[in-house]
């Protein structure tokens, strides 16, 4: 199987005589810059919402994921291990806004109700 199929059929199309030959640069780069605008909103979402948890400013917060998003982007050592952590990732994102949400809501519920009844 193919790891990125759609980057193989753009190499494989070619057309002679165009001043651009090489597509693929051109997805590459389409696709890096939207990997940084991804990584810079996630960023400074994550560090946003921990300076508001922990009341502090959010700069020190930033330098303080820069060694922890190092640290997690040299753990895996070959692309098996980049799809496994992504695919890890993936699944606790599914239980943690999937599932936790519906017992976090009865909670909430059954506390209006108690406050109702006092």
């Amino acid at each position: 199987a193919m790891t990125w199929p759609s980057l193989d059929l753009i190499r494989s199309f070619e057309m002679p005589g165009l001043i651009f030959e090489r597509f693929e640069s051109l997805l590459l780069v389409i696709w890096i810059m939207q990997l940084f605008a991804t990584f810079s909103v996630s960023f400074y979402a994550a560090s946003l919402g921990l300076s508001q948890i922990f009341k502090k400013k959010s700069r020190p917060i930033m330098f303080g994921l820069l060694p922890v998003m190092y640290l997690l982007a040299m753990t895996p050592k070959n692309i098996d291990d980049v799809f496994s952590l992504g695919d890890m990732i993936g699944y606790q994102a599914a239980v943690l806004f999937g599932i936790v949400p519906i017992p976090l809501l009865l909670i909430s519920k059954m506390r209006k109700k108690k406050s109702l009844q006092s």
